[in-house]
């Protein structure tokens, strides 16, 4: 996109490529409310359902998709990387691990992916700030130039909506060179309140860093006692819509960062000063579809089977209120009907008429056996729906008597969710990449190079004389608990074949107070070493020995020979 120098041209530009990136802004918001409240409580906006059956079958797919205390990361090289850049692989490979826990980039994923299947597709922005930080963007507050286009660095523009209060904003403009101008700007706008051009729907938002706030009608639902959920925190700050723009630079060949107040007030304009080349998003979509950005929404699927379920469960809860107080047919009952149908509801009560005929019918309905069958259909339609059987939350299947063959169905049955685990798996590489990237550029912290013998030297390095040409990878599909027995499995047939060492094996295994095994295991091998050096000099000198007696013994035995002859 080619970028005007006029100022006036420039700020039209960026206002226009941020309607169109927020064009089906307001339309999603709607339906990501529904889907927030159908998660949250198991029905539409302003209702709750008597068991809310959307949320678990999100949350067990989620576990079985990603594992926040395993997950571990490895760097891999470029084909045109030298081999000297080895000995940094393990040190970096170790810090990032670190960064992932320390950053709590791990607890956040877990809300991230719970989220990804609600919602069709949310994002992971990655920026350093005193460190690496990493916050949940939802689908809310992000637009996309082209929403034909899937994916995400192939856009020419996205733009990240958030709101700030207005003495955080005036902070931190306090070095900002055009402070002044830019505060009468706000100031005037404050006072002017005039319609910025944007989606009227922003006004519907109160946006912080992280996560959106929602203002107006809460989802949630009112029961029993008029007791009202919403999970929606009240903000009473005076907040400024602010638009983070990201279009590609032409003459730059990079992408430029662009910050504006509303109503248009340019705050920042530069170039890209994050990671080069790269947008600090990550876009987490479990379902994707090759024409559409936002891809598909898991728990819109489910809606469907949770009003099923839930219009069943009031039925039946109707039937067993008949039954416990059946409508009557009261015959010939003097004085007032209603206060002598009262005294029957009461234990012991008694009605006394005068009528020889008097007389009460109840009408109970009919309870079929079965009641609750159709009702564990649903639940299984939900578990189909997810792909999750029953062998692989460990109940009990028809005909399985071994453990080898429960496994077997278990590896078997897991083929869906580990089509959701990969793709997450790519999505989570991603976001180490882009944090070691940060790390690399902001940090100056220094690292001891190993020597041969594995110990370290006295030579250092940062982050940043390690080569940009490298990915970073899952380590052995860690991420997903589905792959956890299998990659165990292949560690010890490995181990067997002697491709690798006790170390590894103990790193694949991770138990608690790996480092401290790990050092107990190297003086064990030290000890064991010293050990077999030991015999082998044992055996050694017990060989000389025999030796030197042995030609003793041939010496002498010449030596009678030939006084003999």
């Amino acid at each position: 996109m080619k970028i005007p120098s006029d100022a006036a041209e420039k700020l039209e530009l960026y206002q226009q490529v941020i309607r169109q990136c927020l064009l089906s802004r307001e339309a999603r918001m709607a339906t990501y409310r529904e889907l927030r409240s159908y998660y949250l409580f198991g029905a539409a906006e302003g209702a709750i359902a008597p068991f809310n059956k959307i949320q678990p079958t999100v949350q067990l797919l989620q576990s079985f998709i990603y594992a926040a205390e395993t997950t571990k990361f490895n760097i891999k090289l470029g084909t045109s990387v030298d081999d000297s850049e080895l000995q940094k692989v393990g040190i970096l490979s170790e810090e990032i691990n670190d960064l992932w826990h320390e950053s709590d980039t791990d607890l956040i994923m877990a809300d991230v992916v719970a989220w990804s299947f609600v919602f069709n597709t949310v994002h992971v922005k990655t920026i350093w700030n005193n460190g690496i930080r990493n916050y949940l963007v939802e689908p809310d507050n992000f637009g996309v130039y082209r929403e034909d286009e899937p994916f995400l660095q192939r856009q020419e523009a996205v733009v990240h909506t958030y709101a700030i209060a207005r003495v955080e904003l005036l902070r931190m403009l306090k070095d900002h060179p055009r402070k002044n101008e830019i505060e009468v700007q706000l100031e005037s706008a404050n006072k002017a309140q005039t319609d910025d051009g944007f989606p009227s729907g922003l006004q519907n938002l109160i946006i912080t860093a992280t996560t959106p706030k929602m203002t107006g009608q809460p989802a949630g639902g009112i029961i029993g006692n008029q007791v009202q959920y919403s999970y929606v925190p009240n903000v009473d700050a005076d907040l400024i819509e602010m638009y983070e723009l990201y279009l590609w630079d032409d003459e730059e060949s990079d992408y430029r960062i662009v910050t504006l107040a509303s109503p248009g007030i340019i705050i920042y304009d530069r170039k890209n000063f994050i990671v080069p080349g790269t947008l600090p998003f990550t876009k987490i979509c479990p379902e994707p579809l090759p024409y559409y950005y936002w891809g598909q929404s898991f728990a819109a699927k489910l809606v469907p089977l949770q009003d099923w379920r839930t219009q069943r469960t009031e039925q039946i809860r109707k039937l067993l209120e008949l039954q416990v107080k059946p409508p009557k047919f009261v015959k010939g009952l003097s004085g007032i009907p209603e206060e002598k149908l009262q005294a029957l509801y009461r234990a012991g009560g008694m009605v006394t008429s005068s009528t020889p005929t008097a007389q009460v019918e109840n009408f109970k309905p009919d309870i079929p056996q079965d009641i609750f069958k159709e009702i564990s259909q649903i639940d299984a339609m939900f578990e189909e729906m997810a792909g999750i059987t029953s062998v692989m939350q460990g109940k009990s299947e028809s005909g399985v008597r071994a453990r080898g063959h429960a496994n077997l169905l278990a590896r078997l049955a897991s083929s869906r969710p580990k089509q959701y685990a990969m793709k997450l798996e790519d999505a989570l590489e991603g976001i180490a990449y882009r944090m070691l990237r940060l790390f690399q550029i902001n940090s100056d912290k220094t690292y001891n190079l190993p020597g041969v013998d594995g110990n370290l030297t006295d030579a250092v390095f940062i982050a940043n004389q390690f080569t940009k040409d490298f990915s970073v990878k899952v380590d052995a599909h860690s991420s997903s608990p589905i792959f956890a027995e299998d990659h165990k499995s292949d560690m010890i047939e490995l181990f067997k074949a002697q491709a690798v060492d006790r170390e590894t094996l103990l790193s694949a295994f991770d138990p608690p107070n790996l480092q401290v095994l790990k050092k107990q295991l190297r003086i064990r091998e030290e000890k064991e070493a010293q050990t077999q050096q030991q015999m082998q000099m044992a055996a050694a000198s017990q060989k000389e020995s025999g030796d030197k007696k042995g030609a003793n013994d041939l010496a002498n035995r010449r030596a009678l020979d030939q006084s003999g002859s």
